[in-house]
């Protein structure tokens, strides 16, 4: 009977770590992947703080609007607005993924009024933001669906070149590729 006993409690016991250990990968990937953001873009407003005009004293906020995909629907960037004050002064677009540049954008505000991505962004709620580049943002259910988008697109202006007798745009076009470029790629 101590022999089952002690097989039963060494049975639970391990069951527990496993679901112990399970959640705190899951929940570890999760926050690694956000803070790894959260910590770039923090860092890099401290190296920057003359460019939104935070003086010594002041106070400042990181505020996350809202995460932007790549193609392949994994989470690339974190968009952040700043507050200096408790006035909207700026943006900062944070990569999440380390084939990029830590930091893709940033910039400052005139009028407390989010000119760059904020009020697209705040619009298009029910679908997910890929961002494609400089002033390339699209919105789309998946990357799948939006590269099928982007390609009839593409076929059409490929088309309206072709139609021009625009050989040179023909070729451009031809070359081109939707997405962002990855360091070492």
């Amino acid at each position: 009977m101590f022999f089952v006993k002690k097989i039963v409690s060494k049975f639970y016991a391990s069951l527990i770590l496993l679901f112990v250990l399970f959640f705190s990968m899951n929940f570890s990937v999760d926050a690694k992947s956000t803070d790894s953001a959260d910590s770039n873009v923090e860092a890099f407003l401290e190296l920057k703080k003359g460019q939104f005009n935070i003086t010594i004293g002041e106070s400042y906020e990181l505020v996350h609007i809202r995460e932007l995909y790549g193609l392949d629907d994994s989470v690339i960037a974190h968009y952040y607005n700043v507050y200096v004050n408790d006035e909207l002064n700026g943006y900062i677009l944070g990569a999440n993924d380390g084939r990029l540049d830590a930091i893709l954008e940033y910039g400052r505000f005139d009028d407390n009024i989010d000119t760059k991505y904020g009020e697209i962004l705040a619009k298009n709620v029910n679908q997910k933001a890929f961002y494609l580049g400089l002033d390339e943002i699209e919105f789309s259910d998946s990357g799948t669906l939006l590269e099928i988008e982007l390609n009839n697109r593409l076929e059409q202006r490929l088309e309206e070149a072709r139609n021009a007798n625009d050989f040179e745009g023909v070729k451009q076009l031809q070359n081109f590729e939707f997405g962002l470029e990855y360091n070492g790629n």
